[in-house]
């Protein structure tokens, strides 16, 4: 009688224990679905927030290229160069009052001519410019961002930017216009330049100049809400 009446026991235990780790199995189950949902849905709302809110904002320009002065064979700066200050909260635009170049290798040659010029006629320390844009939408590195341009004595944070042609009587390429845009903004964001940058120019009679400077102001401005 004693086997008999624990074998029942015995057998009830083993069962509740069963019953209960089923039990936990399927509450963990619940709870581990439960929060795969929650991030699931959470995701989903973040990103239909950012998308969203992308429509709000102007793209970024970053279509330029940039030309060094290895690749143009650019001779090396005098010993008068002065190191340039960053950020810089003012930019020079410039002609050269050269005929307009359309293909690179019209604008290299260019470019070698007037650091020529510039270094051995007018016995400058290097080509008087940190960036030159060409008629073929490229951007050239003058003294870049490391020297300071030559002007009349301007200050040490003036970045001086040249168009390469003679626009007394018609506007620069819409290529130069957008390669500016771009190397403007991607150097906002590198910090090369302040947010709210001035731009001026050194030909104020002349109506084409003072627009394209008015527009590359107010987009960085705009840009930058200031």
């Amino acid at each position: 009688m004693e086997l008999q009446e624990s074998t029942p026991l015995l057998t009830t235990a083993s069962v509740s224990r069963n019953q209960y780790g089923y039990n936990a199995h399927v509450c963990f189950d619940r709870i581990w679905t439960g929060c795969l949902a929650l991030v699931l849905i959470v995701g989903f709302s973040t990103g239909m927030y950012l998308l969203s809110q992308e429509g709000d904002e102007e793209p970024i320009r970053e279509s330029f290229y940039l030309v060094t002065r290895r690749y143009w064979n650019a001779e090396p700066p005098g010993a008068n160069t002065v190191n340039l200050t960053l950020p810089v909260y003012r930019i020079l635009l410039s002609q050269t009052n050269t005929p307009i170049c359309e293909t690179d290798s019209d604008c290299v040659k260019q470019v070698q001519d007037l650091q020529k010029k510039h270094k051995y006629t007018l016995h400058r320390s290097d080509i008087l410019y940190n960036f030159l844009v060409g008629g073929d939408g490229r951007i050239y590195e003058g003294r870049g961002w490391q020297y300071k341009a030559d002007w009349r004595g301007v200050d040490a944070v003036v970045l001086r930017l040249a168009l390469l042609g003679h626009y007394e009587d018609e506007p620069p390429r819409p290529s130069q216009v957008d390669a500016l845009l771009a190397f403007l903004d991607i150097s906002v964001m590198k910090n090369r330049i302040t947010p709210c940058v001035m731009v001026i120019v050194d030909h104020t009679d002349n109506r084409y100049f003072l627009d394209t400077a008015f527009k590359l102001e107010k987009f960085i401005r705009d840009q930058n809400k200031c």
